[in-house]
């Protein structure tokens, strides 16, 4: 699972298009890449179990590539 921060959205980049983490989940994750960095493991697990065919966006047909995707973390952690 490839994890992508897209206009300020969680999003996750699939081989055939994109998903809208909060949108996909109906709001079971957030919007929040901050967020969905800190439950990855459940956000994983979901991600392998659920259908997500009818909520992929196709990159051609939302004219969205790479350059469209910001930093995934937008605070830095730092350890103690």
């Amino acid at each position: 699972m490839r994890l992508a921060n897209l206009d300020g959205r969680a999003t996750i980049v699939a081989n055939d298009g994109l998903v809208d983490v909060a949108g996909a989940s109906n709001g079971a994750f957030s919007a929040s890449i901050d967020k969905c960095l800190g439950q990855l493991d459940k956000l994983d697990a979901w991600y392998r179990s659920a259908n997500l065919r009818s909520h992929r966006t196709s990159r051609s047909r939302n004219s969205r590539s790479t350059h469209d995707l910001a930093p995934s973390s937008i605070r830095a952690r730092f350890s103690p």
